[in-house]
């Protein structure tokens, strides 16, 4: 809805109508939207989703010998007798031994049981009162997408879904079973097919992701006196980001903040040069576990938070605005290096030829047991990294400020190796996916 996809449907003629299961009025921004009927699963679908997830991954552990694949699973939900029950399912199915025909019967077990309910029947209706040459479905994830799909191609209607992010296809989060897919590039091409053998490779398409578009929008981008002023910076400094994680993937981010403070308070004091912090949360962390930090060092982080709305509690109800993706592009911009824990804003910052610094210790007295900093490093996506120099890894407290001083003073790192994993990761050029997408969904319909 934020690029230019929708013009660019228009103008190969493309009608889109948005079938919204999303909190957000899309009639406000200007599109055609249908709400989805009431979301009612079968009341073994989420049971028998957890138990395909395990299974895959056990599958995919036995395959390939890593037992990082375990890290993927969720704790078991008992709280209440309906999420025992449904974990006594899930258990139960996962007894068997796991194989990919096993995955196969699960997977149309699912299927015959959602064809069942009276929300997979209104889809159906919904869909028939549409008539869309074509189903495009923007994830693969949300397992409320299944029935809707599953109408869609009962009707003969072919139907698409596309890979939601980069590290999605080793957790084994596809849920949405398509005619077709839209990957990043090759290499998840590749991953659709070892993951998932029942994809066909001539049905599954590479387009890159709009996610980086805006990056490459030179009219949204702000001069520096305007960016600065506009978040009371200082413009005697250079400023660095610290981008904070969710609190699953780095719970101890509010001290790795702190330390980062510190190493760059001992820059100032060395360095002719001098650093400020602007702080960026994760979108979806509304929590204050990061109150104590920025009072205690108010007068060095500045806080730039995203421009997200919340619509409701859950991390999946919490909504981007174009603004904030303006907003993103301009601190990428206007900072000289991103610091955070694993997170896919190395390809944000590789748009700009800016590089970014992963936090690879535990911080001191931190539990390891609730998250080892060190496991987070082997998940299966990382091993796309053609080497380890395509980031900046800062291995300790007291390392932040030598790879600082090293990086922002002495120029010694070279972006050479983000940007060949950047290639690796994203079709280029990353501007033209809306127009290659929109190029894949005019020649299928």
């Amino acid at each position: 809805m934020y690029t230019q996809f929708s013009s660019l449907a228009l103008k190969e003629d493309i009608e889109l109508v948005f079938w919204n299961n999303t909190p957000v009025d899309l009639t406000v921004l200007g599109f055609q939207e249908i709400k989805f009927p009431k979301v009612t699963l079968h009341w073994q679908t989420n049971a028998l989703k957890n138990a395909l997830k395990h299974t895959e991954l056990n599958v995919y552990k036995v395959n390939t010998s890593q037992s990082i694949f375990d890290e993927y699973k969720f704790a078991w939900n008992t709280k209440g007798v309906k999420n025992k029950l449904k974990t006594a399912i899930a258990k139960r199915y996962i007894r068997k031994m796991p194989t990919q025909q096993y995955i196969v019967r699960l997977r149309e077990k699912l299927k015959r049981q959602e064809r069942s309910t009276t929300y997979y029947q209104e889809c159906k209706e919904q869909i028939q009162s549409i008539n869309p040459d074509l189903v495009f479905c923007a994830s693969q994830r949300p397992i409320a997408a299944v029935a809707p799909m599953l109408a869609a191609k009962d009707l003969g209607i072919p139907t698409v879904c596309s890979i939601f992010s980069w590290d999605n296809l080793p957790k084994a989060t596809l849920v949405v079973e398509a005619d077709h897919y839209l990957v990043w590039s090759e290499y998840m091409k590749q991953e659709l097919q070892t993951y998932y053998p029942f994809t066909s490779i001539s049905k599954t398409h590479i387009v890159g992701t709009p996610q980086f578009e805006n990056h490459f929008d030179k009219t949204i981008i702000l001069s520096k006196e305007a960016f600065y002023k506009t978040h009371n910076l200082d413009l005697q400094k250079k400023y660095i980001c610290f981008s904070g994680d969710d609190i699953t993937t780095s719970p101890f981010d509010p001290q790795y903040l702190a330390d980062v403070v510190e190493a760059v308070s001992n820059y100032n004091l060395l360095q002719e040069t001098q650093l400020g912090i602007i702080f960026r949360r994760c979108p979806v962390d509304f929590s204050d576990r990061y109150d104590w930090v920025l009072e205690k060092y108010k007068d060095a982080i500045v806080p730039i938070a995203p421009l997200w709305e919340s619509i409701g509690t859950q991390w999946d109800k919490k909504t981007p605005t174009k603004a904030d993706l303006e907003l993103q592009t301009n601190i990428a911009h206007h900072t000289s290096l991103v610091i955070n824990v694993g997170s896919s804003m190395v390809f944000d910052y590789a748009a700009h030829n800016t590089p970014c610094a992963y936090l690879n210790y535990n911080p001191e007295g931190s539990d390891t047991a609730v998250k080892n900093i060190y496991t987070i490093y082997k998940f299966v996506h990382f091993q796309s990294m053609p080497s380890k120099e395509a980031v900046i890894w800062m291995d300790g407290k007291e390392h932040i400020f030598q790879q600082l001083v090293a990086v922002l003073e002495n120029n010694c790192f070279e972006l050479t190796t983000t940007q060949e994993w950047f290639q690796k990761i994203v079709k280029h050029p990353v501007e033209g996916s809306s127009k290659r997408i929109v190029e894949v969904l005019k020649y299928l319909k």
